[in-house]
């Protein structure tokens, strides 16, 4: 009399057992990987996208970037209006592996409109002549922004023209630009002329990412007869000019 082998049907039915929970095992993953998927996708959606970020190498005098999309991060509009920075140096300062911003970025409010804010650095009290330029949504949401911070390491001599030699130095190149060795020039503001000029200003100018920062004037001036208002430009190491027409500021 043959009895069933009882054990091939315990065999058989292991292997089945297993198939089962491989099928089961496929399928949860694969419902598994779906919200996985999606869930990484936001989270790219979400990342800052830089469009231009310079290279941060050793001995560079400053440093560029722009930013827009995803999660930048948020701004308060009614504090930035109120000439308050703080939330844009936080901001910097949050994305420094991009920005290079460092602990003692110092920004003071230039403009503010509806919708952007225009910023300008101090190094060691000294105002540089670039623009951090953000913007953003009516809820503050931060859409995109621009920065060229300068290095405050980069900074360490300091001007030897001081500002009268500079209006001297200015007045005299406005002369020799009008042809009249004798003109009576005029430094502005004067009393009078309204808060967007100002008077003669000292700047660190980036001349590039990888160039030495320099000291430079800037004034407005014209002649006494009037006219149209000329910017000229002081290096405030070599005393060297430069002068261009305000063609929008005719008085």
């Amino acid at each position: 009399m043959q009895f069933p082998d009882s054990t091939s049907k315990r065999i058989s039915a292991s292997a089945a057992d297993r198939r089962s929970h491989l099928v089961l095992l496929l399928i949860c993953g694969l419902f598994a990987a779906a919200p996985w998927s999606a869930v990484r996708a936001d989270i790219a959606a979400h990342e800052p996208h830089p469009f231009a970020v310079s290279d941060h190498r050793s001995g560079s005098t400053a440093t560029y970037v722009g930013i827009s999309g995803g999660d930048i991060g948020r701004v308060r509009p009614e504090e930035l209006r109120a000439g308050d920075p703080s939330s844009v140096v936080a901001l910097l300062q949050r994305h420094s592996e991009w920005t290079g911003a460092g602990p003692e970025l110092e920004l003071e409010l230039w403009r503010a409109f509806e919708r952007h804010a225009l910023f300008r650095q101090r190094v060691h009290g000294i105002l540089v002549d670039s623009n951090v330029k953000v913007f953003f949504d009516e809820h503050g949401h931060i859409t995109s922004f621009s920065s060229v911070l300068v290095h405050t390491d980069a900074v360490s001599n300091l001007p030897t023209i001081l500002k009268p030699d500079a209006i001297e130095i200015a007045k005299q190149a406005f002369r020799n630009y009008q042809g009249h060795s004798n003109a009576s020039v005029l430094i502005l503001p004067i009393e009078g002329w309204g808060p967007d000029i100002d008077g003669p200003t000292l700047y660190l100018v980036p001349r590039g990412l990888n160039e030495p920062v320099q000291f430079q004037w800037q004034m407005t001036v014209m002649t006494r007869t009037g006219g149209v208002t000329h910017t000229v430009l002081v290096d405030a190491h070599s005393g060297e000019t430069s002068i261009y027409s305000n063609v929008h500021s005719s008085w």
